[in-house]
């Protein structure tokens, strides 16, 4: 999912395919616009989980990565 930066879930709003219609919103990325794209892990169907977010920032030649915390390898390895 991706989607823009502000006081809210700003658009352009990116879903997954199977959830557009839905929960999708139009709109343009444009060099200076700051989005988040981010993943949701966990089991389906499940009570927990764990969303992790970068945020990049628009560029004109392409993006920069504003996100400086870095992720825990071994989290990221492990199977469930």
């Amino acid at each position: 999912v991706m989607h823009g930066v502000g006081m809210y879930g700003e658009t352009p709003f990116i879903a997954h395919a199977m959830d557009y219609e839905t929960y999708g919103r139009d709109g343009f990325v444009v060099p200076g616009m700051v989005v988040s794209v981010e993943s949701y892990i966990g089991e389906k169907g499940g009570r927990e989980g764990v969303k992790l977010e970068d945020e990049i920032l628009i560029t004109e030649t392409g993006t920069e990565l504003l996100s400086r915390f870095p992720y825990e390898d071994d989290f990221l390895e492990k199977q469930v």
